[in-house]
């Protein structure tokens, strides 16, 4: 499955890698851990700043070899 880093922001800027089919699925189990049990959310970072980033960023594509 395809592998996604994303920033989410509101008080805090958290930053997760997402491994998950699609960025909407990603997105989804971010917030929402028991949507999606078989997607693997990793928690990597807190920068207690007090932007509204909001990211996703495709870090690793399906291998269809």
């Amino acid at each position: 499955m395809p592998r996604y880093k994303i920033i989410a922001s509101n008080r805090y800027s958290d930053e997760y890698i997402v491994t998950a089919e699609n960025e909407e699925q990603a997105w989804e189990a971010v917030y929402d851990e028991d949507a999606f049990p078989d997607v693997e959310v990793v928690h990597i970072k807190n920068n207690c700043v007090g932007s509204d980033i909001m990211e996703c960023e495709l870090i690793e594509e399906e291998d269809n070899a």
